[in-house]
């Protein structure tokens, strides 16, 4: 028998209207009718009884609609069983854009490579906002957040990863007086910002007040969506950036870009591993916090 059409019969059986039962079931009323009058024929027994302003079940009906909704809810946990098992082979991380950038190429990198049965493995940049959103409505499964004691943080944090910090960084061919920089020393030069909302951008503007001053005293604020894009234009000197220190270490390293030690600016910047309020512990998902906490380091 057509699923369809033993939802058609239960809906109408139901609601006692084939228009009622067509609204149920997003279909014209004449779909339902169809069905239910097909099904009649193949059975060579009446169903429903049309006379009356109601429809009511035949006694053939009754057992017909009986069976038909053991059978419709055995799809049903078919189904559910079938997306359990798709759910198991499927696995989303989602994580700020700093933390992204240095860390998420070594993580998925070493999760496939120990983990071949997941055929589904997707992962994303978003602000904080956006993913505490995706977690509650589950979009994403797992999360690493980058975040200051000078942001409201809320979430299932299901681990506390290894801090880091905001460093002030440009590139040499500034000109920059080093190490005895001062604030008044970077005002000439651009400032490379994210846009406002972001972490790195509301820590800065907060520092730069406590100070007295705003962004705008710089020669000019030129502001980003995206990180990669800031960390190319301050190697090229194009101006400065306040940044965390894991995304610019190797730079500072290999000299081409120089730390601004200046009073004020110093800055801890936390991480937390962060899930959903819907988050079910899996071998895979087990798997894949061991790798993220191995790697934050």
């Amino acid at each position: 028998m057509d699923i369809n059409v033993l939802k058609s019969l239960v809906a109408a059986a139901e609601t006692g209207s084939f228009s009622r039962a067509a609204t149920n079931l997003c279909v014209s009323q004449s779909a339902v009718s169809k069905r239910i009058r097909q099904l009649e024929e193949s059975l060579d027994l009446t169903l429903l009884d049309r006379s009356g302003a109601v429809l009511q079940l035949t006694n053939a009906g009754k057992i017909v609609c009986k069976n038909a909704k053991t059978m419709l809810e055995l799809c049903r946990s078919c189904y559910e069983e079938l997306d359990a098992l798709r759910q198991h082979n499927k696995l989303s991380l989602c994580c700020t854009p700093s933390y992204g950038i240095t860390y998420v190429p070594k993580i998925v990198r070493t999760f496939m490579e120990q983990n071949p049965v997941v055929t589904n493995f997707s992962f994303s940049f978003a602000d904080i906002e956006k993913i505490m959103e995706g977690l509650q409505n589950g979009s994403f499964h797992l999360a690493v957040v980058e975040h200051c004691d000078l942001i409201q943080f809320k979430g299932r944090v299901l681990e506390r990863l290894a801090d880091d910090t905001m460093v002030l960084v440009g590139a040499p061919v500034l000109g920059v007086s080093y190490p005895s920089t001062t604030i008044d020393d970077l005002l000439a030069f651009n400032v490379c910002l994210r846009t406002a909302g972001c972490c790195s951008r509301l820590v800065f503007d907060m520092k730069m007040a406590a100070m007295g001053r705003t962004p705008d005293d710089f020669k000019a604020v030129l502001t980003y969506d995206d990180l990669n894009t800031i960390l190319t234009s301050v190697l090229a000197g194009d101006g400065i950036s306040y940044l965390a220190r894991h995304l610019v270490q190797d730079f500072i390293d290999e000299g081409r870009l120089l730390e601004y030690s200046i009073f004020g600016f110093e800055q801890p910047l936390y991480r937390s591993l962060v899930v959903g309020p819907g988050f079910m512990p899996t071998p895979a998902a087990d798997d894949l916090i061991r790798i993220i906490k191995e790697l934050s380091v």
